[in-house]
């Protein structure tokens, strides 16, 4: 906190300095010192996407789901053709449990970037949640096939749904991400929802 609180001392008009310095803050449980940092960074610079997009994450960690809504529409407002503003945005939706607002969302990504594979494979989550579990299949399906997955891995997924539906296709994944060099270094972000999904 020390050195983001240097850096804000040095340039205090520089909206990141207080972002970070937010972030720290929030880390430690600073939440008033952490909101009024977040909104200097709005105030200096309430034209970029990135503190309202900051401010979201921490609206939405702090179960305050409507204002991090807010504010990542804001982002969007901001940088309209932002990927990353936008999967924010589906994020900060997914965690109010708006899923038809997720589910329009994410088509409107799609409609940007047809090959956006996490936001697809995070799909697979928000219709398994509402019991979609046909769309939760092909929305998978579309996500390994943006992300090359080799077709016999694939064929290791439809098997899976075949005989236990979306939980087993569920398991399968979690033991790859686990497992599989081949996919990088684990997510362990994604292991916890895939593991909390199969309770």
């Amino acid at each position: 906190i020390a050195e983001f609180r240097d850096a804000r001392r040095l340039d205090p008009d520089e909206a990141s300095a207080h972002d970070s310095l937010g972030s720290a803050l929030d880390d430690k449980g600073d939440l008033d010192a952490a909101i009024a940092e977040f909104r200097k960074a709005i105030e200096l610079a309430p034209g970029s996407s990135l503190g309202r997009r900051w401010y979201a994450r921490f609206l939405s960690s702090q179960n305050r789901p409507d204002e991090a809504v807010a504010e990542s529409r804001r982002a969007i407002e901001a940088d309209p053709l932002s990927l990353g503003t936008r999967r924010d945005l589906i994020e900060t939706l997914t965690m109010a449990r708006s899923y038809d607002d997720v589910v329009a969302e994410a088509q409107r990504l799609f409609d940007i970037a047809p090959n956006s594979a996490e936001v697809r494979l995070g799909m697979a989550w928000v219709y398994f949640v509402q019991e979609k579990y046909a769309e939760a299949f092909d929305v998978f399906m579309a996500g390994l096939a943006a992300m090359d997955i080799a077709p016999s891995r694939r064929g290791q997924v439809e098997k899976a749904f075949k005989h236990g539906g979306m939980d087993a296709v569920f398991s399968l994944w979690a033991k790859v991400l686990e497992h599989e060099a081949e996919l990088g270094q684990k997510n362990q972000s994604d292991l916890l929802v895939l593991y909390a999904l199969l309770g």
